[in-house]
């Protein structure tokens, strides 16, 4: 990555690809409630996984179809669950975090749907219970955080 790409993407401001001509940016997404409960939701399912399929349309959430949407699948940012065969599984460190042992990176900072790193600031299970807080999560400023 050039160093004029790496300062755009660190002061958070949209940027045109070189190879593309798409619009890109440095996304810093965060830990909340709804990622919790599907973090709870993919432990009770156990050793056997579930695929993203199941846990948008199945019996296993107990909500109605796509109500979360896809926050299930962020939880590997954190590594607090691993997808394998196009299953989900909770990891050691997604089990000591909803045991409240670890906390996890308040943000972890998004480029190309890959980690380009996370934030100083941590949040432990039970912030990530409370709601969250829409203008903070929009408050560019929280890249740097």
């Amino acid at each position: 990555m050039s160093p004029e790409i790496k300062d755009a993407l660190d002061s958070g401001k949209f940027i045109t690809c070189p190879c593309c001509d798409q619009n890109v940016k440095l996304y810093a997404r965060r830990i909340y409630r709804s990622m919790w409960k599907w973090l709870h939701i993919i432990k009770n399912v156990g050793a056997s996984g579930i695929s993203g399929r199941d846990l948008a349309y199945s019996a296993y959430t107990g909500v109605s179809k796509n109500q979360w949407g896809g926050d299930y699948s962020k939880l590997v940012y954190w590594e607090l669950v691993e997808e394998k065969d196009n299953k989900y599984y909770i990891t050691q460190k997604g089990l000591d975090f909803l045991a409240d042992k670890i906390e996890v990176p308040k943000y972890a900072y998004i480029y190309n749907n890959k980690v380009y790193g996370y934030s100083a600031a941590q949040v432990s299970a039970k912030e990530c219970r409370d709601r969250f807080d829409l203008a903070d999560v929009m408050n560019p400023a929280n890249l740097a955080a």
